[in-house]
């Protein structure tokens, strides 16, 4: 009884104030989100306790045969990343690698390491880390592996020392073997070396991306983590994580999986000719044998996919159309669903057509008209209109060529396609000069799988010929802005009009210098005797000339001399008439 009327007051009070509280019609009150817990702190795993799975119960006859290249990261003077204290990478990197060789050469396996001890690949010439790496992969590279895995150790980027992972990176671009043997590698040192968290990612690291063969790269754990560095030091630790590798190769290599025995390209009109890189006036088929099952096939043309035709063990495939001129990469991907991919093979060709015409045409359209440099592109196309990608050298001569420089010249045609440059200068009214085009050679720039050249005999194709127009010399404008007109077949020109009492216009220096030839001529055919003659002469002269009587009246004076000297030579004449009679 005493508890319910200690409880009244309470919820008077819980009344009055929810009575207080104007809450809309319609609207609920929104509820107060209740607080979450904050996460539970990640506690690192240090790993390395012990093997889950036993080498015995692992089978390993996958391994006999194989060759695999081992990478340990760093070395010499680069030591990679640095315990909290003093555990270098380089070192353990090497030490796991060390053991893991022992381990495969065991189960028979041929095994190539870029470096067994602390060193770089650094040269006087060159120190850079880049240097570096390019040597290990060309070392690997050429040991021809079925496998490359790089061994390293990670570091946190942001200076924690309480992160751990483990992390596995396969060749970016590679989600076949690459990726298929990362599963199985990294699902041996999750569960043996037993570290959490864990992932898979592509990686594109340079020893990676330089790598001809499937690759991978391990991040096992964090040196940086003081109590990981600790049992990296011990080789106990170090013989667990080879093991854990060991386990997870003879996994993959345990696989059912197909192969690629042959992929090369033949030429489609003679099935039994041999593999060729370099194919003339041809459209090869690519064709394949594949060993072991699989059910899916694909090839990659340039970057285009495509889907072979499948007889058996055999692929095949063909355009629709011819091949273009050029160089062309095939690479050929083989899967057995659930099992894996087959180690990915690449194919590079050449297809190119024999010269058989040429085009050639000013650039910019009717250049040389303007007095300016233009260019003349010239192009080499085979009998189907394509451009021939090998190189050829070709000649351009001028015909008529007398504004046309340079006259002659040659030029090398690359990917079918050459320039040439000239300038036309004014030329005379009828001179039109010409540009023939010959293709001279080809060039012996690729070979075939035998090794002989290719021929360099010039190919017989038609010449080309263009026909440049450049400008004429433009004419001197008269007084009155147009140019003068001809002379007529007669030899003088039609007399224009003057108004009264004005003399007319002079005519321009070249209607003078045409006008005096025939004025030469005419005075050369008519004799003058006596003043008369000489009156009609001069008035002829001057209608030939275009001139007024009185200018040309004055012209003779100043030649001859004054109206006694005129005089005399009129006796001399008419003495010379009588004679003659």
């Amino acid at each position: 009884m005493r508890r319910a009327v200690a409880t009244a007051p309470v919820a008077a009070l819980i009344v009055i104030a929810a009575g207080c509280a104007t809450v809309p019609q319609g609207h609920a009150p929104a509820p107060t989100p209740a607080p979450q817990p904050p996460p539970p702190p990640v506690t690192a795993i240090l790993g390395y306790e012990a093997m889950a799975d036993s080498l015995a119960s692992v089978d390993a006859s996958g391994l006999a045969g194989r060759r695999i290249a081992l990478d340990p990261g760093h070395g010499g003077f680069f030591r990679g990343a640095l315990g909290v204290h003093g555990l270098t990478e380089a070192e353990v990197n090497l030490g796991v690698a060390l053991k893991l060789r022992d381990l495969l050469v065991a189960r028979g396996a041929t095994v190539f390491m870029t470096r067994d001890r602390d060193r770089d690949f650094l040269t006087p010439a060159d120190s850079s880390l880049k240097a570096d790496l390019t040597e290990r992969a060309r070392l690997a590279n050429a040991f021809a592996p079925d496998l490359f895995l790089s061994i390293h150790h990670n570091a946190d980027a942001g200076g924690a020392h309480d992160v751990n992972e483990t992390q596995t990176y396969y060749k970016l671009g590679d989600s076949g073997p690459s990726l298929d043997v990362a599963q199985d590698v990294h699902r041996g040192l999750v569960r043996n070396v037993g570290i959490r968290p864990h992932r898979v990612s592509p990686g594109n690291y340079f020893v990676l991306r330089n790598s001809d063969a499937p690759g991978i790269l391990t991040e096992s754990s964090y040196i940086t983590n003081p109590g990981v560095e600790e049992r990296l030091r011990l080789p106990e630790k170090q013989e667990i994580e080879a093991e854990a590798l060991c386990v997870g190769l003879a996994r993959y290599f345990a696989r059912p999986l197909p192969a690629i025995a042959s992929f090369a390209a033949v030429l489609a009109r003679d099935p039994a000719a041999r593999a060729e890189t370099t194919f003339v006036d041809g459209d090869p088929v690519l064709e394949a044998r594949v060993t072991g099952a699989f059910d899916e096939a694909s090839i990659e043309i340039d970057g285009a996919a495509a889907a072979p035709g499948r007889t058996g063990d055999r692929l095949a495939w063909r355009p629709s159309g011819s091949w273009a001129p050029g160089t062309h990469v095939a690479t050929l991907r083989v899967r057995l669903a659930g099992v894996g991919a087959a180690r990915e093979r690449r194919l590079r060709f050449h297809v190119s057509g024999t010269p058989a015409m040429l085009r050639a045409a000013t650039w910019p359209e009717g250049a040389g008209r303007d007095g300016r440099p233009f260019g003349v592109r010239v192009e080499i196309q085979d009998a189907l209109g394509r451009p021939c990608p090998d190189s050829a050298r070709v000649r351009l001569r001028g015909v008529r060529a007398g504004g046309l420089a340079p006259r002659d010249t040659e030029i090398t045609a690359v990917d079918g396609v050459g320039w040439a440059y000239f300038r036309a200068r004014p030329v005379g009214r009828d001179t039109r000069p010409r540009i023939r085009v010959v293709l001279v050679a080809r060039a012996a720039a690729r070979t075939g799988t035998d090794g002989d050249p290719a021929r360099d005999d010039p190919p017989a194709v038609r010449p080309e010929t263009l026909t440049i127009q450049p400008s004429r010399p433009a004419a001197r404008p008269t007084s009155e802005g147009a140019a003068p007109a001809r002379p007529t077949s007669e030899g003088a020109a039609p007399a224009r009009p003057t108004s009264e009492g004005a003399a007319p216009a002079r005519p321009t220096s070249d209607a003078r210098d045409a006008r005096a030839g025939a004025h030469g001529r005419l005075a050369h055919s008519r004799r003058i005797r006596g003043d008369p003659a000489r009156q009609r002469g001069r008035g002829a002269c001057a209608a030939a000339r275009g001139l007024p009587a009185h200018r040309l009246r004055r012209r003779g004076a100043a030649v001859r001399g004054d109206r006694g000297r005129r005089a005399r030579g009129a006796a001399r004449h008419a003495r010379s008439r009588g004679r003659r009679r």
